[in-house]
């Protein structure tokens, strides 16, 4: 089994993952599912990118919820993908409970 998954392993560039990093998170995507990509991503690339994923999900949000994730990092902690998955559950929980604002505020 370890080898079949080794042999149908994706490996992408550092180049390439940083490209992919920094694209703007599709509004249709759900802050959980774009959490997977990212993590998806950073697998992608085998060396330890857990903070690209952290910093993508804070710093490509929409400005209106950019400030609230930013004041919620903890920069004392080093779980960047537990911390990332909590801040992508709490922006999906605060996306819904503004469906006024719409995708266009909350992505």
């Amino acid at each position: 089994m370890e080898r079949m998954l080794d042999a149908f392993k994706t490996n992408i560039t550092p180049a390439q993952a940083m490209k992919l990093f920094t694209a703007p998170k599709d509004a249709k995507r759900s802050w959980p599912y774009h959490y997977m990509y990212l993590v998806a991503i950073s697998e992608a690339t085998g060396s330890s990118a857990d903070y690209l994923v952290l910093n993508n999900i804070v710093l490509y949000a929409s400005p209106q919820l950019r400030t609230v994730l930013m004041a919620k990092v903890d920069q004392s902690r080093t779980d960047y993908l537990q911390h990332a998955e909590e801040l992508a559950h709490f922006a999906q929980s605060a996306r819904e409970q503004l469906p006024a604002q719409g995708d266009a505020e909350l992505p």
